[in-house]
């Protein structure tokens, strides 16, 4: 009878620790926990030294030749158009809604309030439209499925104001479903300071800096971030929304990107669309879904 209680009481604790580690396996492969090995261990350089040597001694016969005159009116040709278009996004937008600088704008209320067109009025005051302000404010509440194993609820807020500064910040409770009973968790989110660059009654881009987060059990890693986004109000009830994050998160790269479609019904926002979310190398993304209050 005792061997038998022994040999019970073996088997079960045999079983909890194969339990437990096959928990602790699949945690590790979830995407979550890929996630924090990215943004927590070094990058290690896969590169061997012969083939860092040979680029190095390619690199110097590159610069050890003569260039000729025409070789270097065409790069700087190059140079000049590559230049261009990458400064596109911010000098673009300025001269298509010819925005000058000279008219300060000023915002309604919600979206197509009171029947005007678009989210600003440039060039009119409170004083002469009791309906506009100094500064707007929206906040996100929304949620994000993948349709397999992570789904994610977030919250986001853009603050708005006549001198063009602002505050554009957010967050993200992920989720990891690995197996029967068995959940992986962490915060993801983002804080910037933002300057609005282009702007007209219905469109408008704003850019900024600010900083990456990352928080979970263990403990919260932080990282730079450029943010780029434009609202785009076609005609009521329409808005469009789109962003761009690029940056870093601990040892990682980020890219974030999100494109989404509402309808305004008066001073909420009903919208959907799609969000990726990029950290070094896996890759999440989702369908989104919320309302989106504007005061």
């Amino acid at each position: 009878m005792r061997q038998y209680s022994a040999l019970r009481l073996c088997t079960q604790i045999s079983l909890s620790l194969w339990m437990l580690s096959s928990s602790t396996s699949l945690c590790a492969d979830g995407l979550l926990n890929r996630i924090r090995q990215e943004v927590r261990e070094p990058a290690q350089n896969i590169l061997p030294e012969e083939t860092n040597r040979s680029e190095r001694q390619d690199s110097d016969r590159w610069w050890d030749e003569e260039e000729t005159e025409a070789e270097d009116s065409f790069r700087s040709f190059v140079g000049e158009v590559v230049l261009m278009g990458f400064t596109s996004p911010f000098w673009a937008p300025r001269v298509y809604l010819r925005d000058d600088y000279v008219l300060d704008g000023y915002f309604f209320r919600y979206p197509y309030q009171a029947d005007q067109f678009g989210l600003m009025a440039i060039g009119k005051s409170p004083a002469t439209d009791k309906n506009l302000r100094s500064w707007s404010v929206r906040l996100d509440a929304e949620y994000g499925e993948s349709f397999d194993t992570t789904a994610r609820i977030g919250g986001h807020a853009v603050l708005q104001s006549t001198s063009r500064w602002g505050i554009d910040g957010g967050f993200d409770h992920r989720t990891e479903n690995l197996t029967p009973g068995t959940r992986d968790q962490l915060w993801t989110g983002d804080f910037n300071i933002t300057y609005r660059f282009a702007q007209s009654e219905a469109i408008q881009y704003r850019t900024g800096l600010g900083f990456n987060w990352l928080a979970d059990q263990v403990g919260s890693e932080f990282g730079f971030n450029f943010t780029y986004a434009t609202d785009w109000l076609p005609r009521e009830p329409w808005v469009i929304s789109a962003e761009i994050d690029l940056g870093a998160l601990g040892h990682a790269t980020l890219f974030h990107g999100r494109v989404t479609a509402g309808i305004q019904l008066r001073a909420v926002e009903v919208y959907t669309g799609y969000d990726y979310y990029g950290v070094g190398n896996v890759d999440m993304s989702n369908l989104v879904s919320g309302i989106r209050l504007w005061y």
